[in-house]
Parts: structure tokens; C-alpha cells; sequence
């Protein structure tokens, strides 16, 4: 794949319980000039992994607590970061 320069590199949380999609999409990143954080395969390391990102990639169906995906964890650890001035 060509390496393309984003006008910003981000921190990409990849978020996919599939190997080869997350690789897929992992390499694919990297080619855009992102760091890839991850890939994670659970809403557990998601949660884990969210503190050291910018953003999130996330499969809508991963294995792990659905309390912890979506409207929850992933975000409400984001916004401890934000909090904490990071």
C-alpha cells in the first residue's frame, strides 16, 4: 500500500474480534500515517487500551460486557483523559 500523509497522525484504538480484519485494518492505518493501538479483540481491552488513545475503531458486535461498549466504558475512560488535562 502507498503511504499517504494525513494532515494529523491520530492514535488509533482498533477495537475487532475478527484477526484478519483487524490486521487488514491495522495495516491500513499505519499506511495513512496513524500509530494503530491495539488491535484489541474484547470490550474489556478496549476499556483497557481507550486511555491511550485518540480515537476508537470499534466492531459493533466484539465479545466482552456490552455495559462496557458503546455509550459506556470506551467513552467514560476518554473523557477521564480529557479530564485529567492529557
Amino acid at each position: 500500500m502507498p503511504h499517504i500523509e494525513p494532515s494529523r497522525s491520530y492514535k488509533v484504538l482498533v477495537v475487532e474480534d475478527e484477526g484478519l480484519i483487524a490486521h487488514d485494518i491495522a495495516q491500513r492505518l499505519e499506511s495513512l500515517g496513524h500509530e494503530v493501538i491495539g488491535p484489541v479483540a474484547t470490550a474489556d481491552e478496549a476499556v483497557e487500551a481507550a486511555a491511550n488513545a485518540d480515537i476508537a475503531l470499534m466492531d459493533i458486535r466484539i465479545d466482552g460486557s456490552r455495559e462496557k461498549t458503546g455509550n459506556g466504558g470506551v467513552r467514560q475512560t476518554r473523557a477521564g483523559r480529557k479530564h485529567k488535562g492529557h
